[in-house]
């Protein structure tokens, strides 16, 4: 095909698209247009605990089983065994740690970060920062949650772990006409704290992920990932078996997301509901 014979095709095909009209794929490479970019999948999944409540207990089996489903990424920590012992069984059974989380008051426990070092951790989250209650929330209040998050960061950042923190969806109420989740954003450093966004969250607070991965570029570095059935009951459900469209949020995350991590809350706490979400989310494409 000519040059121009080329250019007559790409430009009619653009402009039939632009009219709604669309092309199927075979045509538009027959026309010498570029193939669409080649779908994505997810490379490494993680789950966090990895102890359902039906296994009562028994975390050694079920970490076993977690690694056997698939899973290769955990957020937790050890259940009385030394560091070391603990770091050994994940290593036997090929789960890595990349985070685990710490008790949070005004300040960061020392031994936390001394746990943190031992296990290798890349991150520490914390999964309630609200040492004022976050129902009734004063902007003062929300700035020395933030200051101390800052100060705890930087204290994280010294001994070679990243602060992380995790919402739920009452940050997504709005404190003096802003979102307490945004609030947090703007007051807590980029540079020494981390966000573990939880998608379920997000979305029953009734915002957009896709929207603050735009907005907040480079600030998300964990995804907590678990579905939402329907409302009005809102009820946990296995990953890819509610409403939440993890296709076009994973589409849209930014390189700076590192890690995906199935949480299983409520009913969808079984291991039955980890693998059906293994098993969803290996095969999604994106």
């Amino acid at each position: 095909m000519n040059i121009d014979r080329r250019r007559f095709l790409q430009a009619g095909l653009a402009a039939a698209a632009a009219c709604g009209l669309g092309q199927r794929l075979d045509v538009v490479r027959a026309a010498g247009e570029a193939p669409a970019p080649e779908k994505r999948s997810l490379q490494e999944i993680g789950i966090i605990g990895g102890v359902p409540e039906d296994m009562r207990g028994d975390w050694r089996k079920s970490l076993r089983r977690m690694a056997e489903i698939g899973y290769r990424v955990l957020e937790g920590g050890p259940r009385r065994q030394s560091p070391g012992d603990f770091l050994k069984f994940l290593e036997e059974i090929k789960l890595k740690l990349v985070s685990s989380g710490v008790g949070f008051g005004k300040k960061l426990p020392q031994r936390w970060l001394d746990a943190a070092k031992a296990l290798h951790a890349e991150y520490g989250v914390v999964f309630s920062p609200w040492f004022h209650p976050p129902e009734k929330l004063t902007l003062d209040e929300l700035k020395e949650i933030a200051d101390a998050l800052n100060e705890a960061g930087r204290q994280a950042k010294a001994a070679g772990v990243k602060l992380a923190f995790h919402n739920h969806y009452q940050e997504f109420r709005p404190l003096d006409g802003k979102p307490i989740f945004d609030r947090l954003l703007d007051l807590t450093q980029p540079d020494l704290v981390s966000v573990e966004m939880d998608l379920c969250w997000v979305v029953r607070g009734g915002a957009d992920p896709v929207d603050y991965f735009k907005r907040y570029p480079g600030r998300f570095e964990l995804l907590h990932v678990k579905d939402l059935g329907k409302a009005p009951d809102y009820e946990m459900v296995p990953v890819g078996a509610g409403t939440i469209d993890f296709a076009r949020i994973f589409a849209a995350c930014p390189a700076s997301v590192k890690h995906f991590i199935v949480e299983l809350e409520g009913k969808a706490n079984t291991m039955k509901a980890a693998e059906e979400s293994h098993r969803y989310l290996s095969g999604l494409k994106f």
